[in-house]
């Protein structure tokens, strides 16, 4: 070892230092991860439930009629927001409805949302379960 090393820091200490600061943010970036993974996937109740539009009916000019399906893979009560939009893709209404636990796995549901103008589309926006 030089001088030169001593100066600039390149001692065999220095570099288990460095070494080990690596592993320490390697082990800490892989924990985040691994938590990550476990929070957004294994947690979540949204991958238990699928949700469509089935039909939509323009009633008048303020009130469109929606129809969605909700297979639940749980035998378990859920909450789902459908909406109706203008032409221009505005939310013109919506309304929160809930689908009650039955065997059935696939559920029908129907509600009549009120608008503020003529709607053009109605859709299921999100389901949850309460």
């Amino acid at each position: 070892m030089t001088a030169l090393d001593v100066r600039y820091g390149r001692t065999p200490r220095d570099k288990r230092r460095g070494l080990l600061f690596g592993i320490i943010a390697a082990a800490l970036v892989a924990a985040t991860f691994f938590l990550w993974v476990l929070w957004s996937g294994a947690g979540s109740s949204a991958s238990l439930i699928e949700s469509r539009t089935v039909a939509r009916e323009t009633l008048n000019e303020n009130q469109m009629r929606i129809t969605i399906e909700v297979s639940v893979h749980d035998q378990v009560a859920v909450d789902c927001a459908v909406q109706a939009t203008n032409e221009m893709k505005s939310v013109v209404g919506w309304k929160v409805i809930h689908v009650p636990t039955d065997e059935a796995r696939t559920q029908v549901a129907s509600t009549v949302v009120n608008t503020s103008e003529l709607p053009d589309n109605g859709m299921v926006y999100r389901c949850w379960i309460p």
